[in-house]
């Protein structure tokens, strides 16, 4: 996997990286599975938060 160049969108938190990545592969991906993502990132926040 490579690198992200994250210079286009700087993270304030070292561990937001990874949401950076996966971001630039969800635009990249399709309307259905952008929704999908989308869903599975609120349910791993919302995991992660509470």
């Amino acid at each position: 996997m490579s690198p992200v160049d994250l210079t286009e969108a700087p993270n304030p938190a070292g561990d937001g990286c990874w949401f950076s990545q996966h971001m630039r592969l969800v635009l990249q991906s399709s309307k259905r599975e952008l929704d999908v993502v989308l869903l599975g990132i609120s349910i791993l926040l919302y995991m992660r938060f509470t």
